[in-house]
């Protein structure tokens, strides 16, 4: 009897300590690489922006292909959000914690865009 309780304790145990990492996982998650989801959603959305200024712009051949060179850097950008997407869903970060931030980072995305387009300098702290 006693080492069937004492078996049962380590169950317990094992399962409370289990859960309570899992749980502290997506904590994890985000203070490891919050921060860097944030800025390649950030450059993914600027990238994309650019692609279209650049798309809408009547250019010769040659040009073009320079673009075309620079718009596939920038989709970089991209590539590196979707994997700290996918890294963050690994941490058991949900979407809709992931759909938080980057609305929150869209409203910053709109407010660059319109200090780029009064022509004004981005200020370090937005």
């Amino acid at each position: 009897m006693k080492q069937f309780l004492w078996q049962a304790f380590l169950l317990a145990a094992g399962s409370a300590v289990t859960l309570l990492a899992l749980m502290g996982l997506p904590t994890l998650g985000l203070t490891i690489y919050g921060s860097a989801f944030r800025t390649a959603y950030l450059d993914c959305q600027l990238a994309k922006i650019h692609t279209a200024a650049l798309n809408s712009l009547p250019l010769d051949s040659a040009l073009s292909q320079r673009i075309q060179k620079t718009e596939d850097i920038d989709e970089l950008s991209c590539l590196d959000y979707q994997r700290l997407r996918y890294r963050l869903q690994q941490f058991k970060v949900g979407s809709a914690d992931l759909d938080s931030i980057e609305v929150g980072m869209i409203n910053q995305t709109a407010s660059l865009r319109r200090q780029v387009d009064a022509g004004n300098r981005p200020r370090s702290g937005e």
